[in-house]
């Protein structure tokens, strides 16, 4: 999955999350950058397996330009009303005491032209074809 992906987007990068540990620091750690993009969250280490999360940062306004929010923002900003640092505290405590493996890939601009939306449209596609379901911590779609 991720391999296509790699070739298609040249500008990505993946880290590991373990348990306790911010997310924030490893965002900046990894030098997730502030771009339109997709990211993919998956349960454990090396973002292996199918995705349990997959997100897209980035919004397109009107005038033709970009919302702030890009791949670093969207991975830190909040979640079901938390800080994204305690919401993956919470998930780890209670289901994914292995840790998160995140990947990411910008998809806009450097060359590249794909709609944040339309990749993660691509890819909720593939995913929901191959398991008949979202990933586990998409809610809808």
């Amino acid at each position: 999955m991720l391999v296509k992906l790699r070739t298609k987007f040249s500008e990505n990068g993946s880290f590991d999350l373990p348990t306790k540990e911010n997310v924030t620091k490893y965002i900046r750690l990894n030098k997730v950058p502030n771009r339109p993009g997709l990211y993919f969250i998956f349960a454990g280490h090396g973002c292996k397996g199918d995705p349990i999360y997959i997100g897209k940062a980035g919004t397109l306004t009107q005038a033709g330009l970009f919302r702030p929010q890009g791949i670093a923002k969207r991975l830190g900003a909040k979640q079901n009303g938390k800080t994204r640092n305690c919401y993956f505290q919470q998930i780890m405590r209670q289901k994914y005491k292995q840790g998160l493996s995140f990947a990411w890939f910008v998809t806009y601009g450097n060359g590249h032209s794909t709609l944040p939306a339309l990749a993660e449209a691509e890819e909720i596609q593939k995913f929901l074809q191959k398991n008949r379901c979202l990933p586990a911590l998409n809610k809808a779609f």
